[in-house]
């Protein structure tokens, strides 16, 4: 098409084409081609740059959101980590705070200990003093009365008379005649009790109830039902599952409650504390029982009970396994049975003098 505009110039104008005219015009097309492609490789050119741009900036955009996600998660796991340190942290202060508890009670225990042993020693040192006396006293006396001619012969007693008393006295203590009043016993244990019969624990002489209670906070629930009969007097036996899970200072306060609320609903009624067996399942255990035991008696001191303490069941500070079932913290329906009953009646008959079996006094 340019070809014949051109043509049609030149023939307008008169003159015939030559030929530089026509390299002129070729050069000229080949320009205006190359300048085309340039247009189109310009174009072409930011296309492939606006994608390659956009999938860029979007590839950008993923990463960015990925770092998010991920700092995110490290921050959870920074929060999680500080509450769960934190939590440690709660609970060894609580443990360290047991193990203050217990060592100012043990100090506070040998301090006590201390001075009872000072005690003895001014005692000991008194007796032998008294010894010292009485040996010089002795040393002064007169003969007849060193060699004993002045005392009067003792009579010699009527056998038959004399056995007859002594078969007497013995019937008398085995089988005591029943109280003028009707004694009543209620024992309120955990599985400790479990073994204890106690329509047989005084016979005839009193009736005994008994309660099985799993914790002191179940114990307190049934106290104002068992006070309905008004026994004369109750058993507590309670603590032994309490020290595992709770601080034996908390537990001994609890105890404390269990005695308040029967005061104030039974004044009348006498109490017994059966304190907590020696168990040997771990040192801690044992260590909780023994300040327990500890602080019950120092918190109820000056109650008015009578405290009933096991130490038959341990020798030199081990024990004695013939009482104990395999856990060596509960005892055995046999022996272990039969010497918790023994200390049980010695305690409920310091409280209940009635009980005490009365020798009768027989003629010799």
């Amino acid at each position: 098409m340019r070809k014949r505009c051109l043509a049609k110039q030149h023939k307008e104008s008169g003159g015939t084409p030559r030929k530089s005219t026509k390299i002129s015009v070729k050069v000229t097309e080949k320009h205006a081609d190359k300048s085309f492609d340039l247009t189109m490789d310009a174009r072409l050119r930011a296309d492939v740059e606006s994608v390659v741009d956009s999938r860029i900036q979007s590839h950008i955009i993923q990463k960015y959101e990925q770092e998010v996600q991920h700092l995110q998660s490290l921050v959870k796991e920074k929060d999680e980590l500080i509450l769960k340190l934190t939590q440690e942290n709660g609970e060894l202060s609580t443990k360290l705070s047991v193990q203050e508890n217990m060592m100012t009670s043990v100090q506070t225990r040998l301090d006590k200990v201390d001075a009872l042993v000072s005690v003895h020693d001014k005692a000991i040192v008194s007796v032998k003093e008294n010894i010292q006396g009485l040996t010089f006293r002795l040393a002064n006396l007169p003969l007849d009365a060193k060699d004993g001619r002045k005392l009067q012969p003792l009579p010699m007693p009527n056998y038959p008379q004399h056995q007859q008393a002594q078969r007497a006295q013995f019937t008398q203590m085995v089988n005591p005649p029943p109280p003028s009043e009707p004694v009543t016993i209620a024992l309120i244990g955990d599985a400790t009790f479990k073994y204890i019969d106690e329509e047989h624990l005084f016979n005839k002489m009193a009736k005994c109830n008994k309660a099985i209670v799993n914790s002191i906070d179940e114990a307190k629930t049934v106290i104002p039902e068992i006070l309905n009969d008004q026994p004369t007097c109750l058993v507590f036996h309670l603590g032994t599952r309490d020290i595992e899970y709770t601080n034996s200072d908390v537990c001994a306060h609890k105890m404390q409650e269990c005695v308040h609320l029967v005061k104030e609903l039974a004044p009348d009624t006498q109490m017994c504390i059966s304190l907590l067996l020696p168990r040997g399942d771990s040192e801690t255990n044992k260590v909780k029982a023994q300040l327990f035991n500890f602080k019950v008696q120092e918190l109820l001191a000056h109650e008015g009970l009578q405290f009933i303490i096991h130490s038959e069941m341990e020798k030199d500070g081990r024990l004695i396994t013939k009482y104990y079932q395999p856990d060596f913290i509960n005892i055995n329906g046999l022996d272990g049975s039969r010497k918790l009953a023994a200390h049980l009646k010695h305690g409920i008959r310091r409280a209940v003098p009635s009980l005490q079996p009365q020798p009768v006094q027989g003629s010799f």
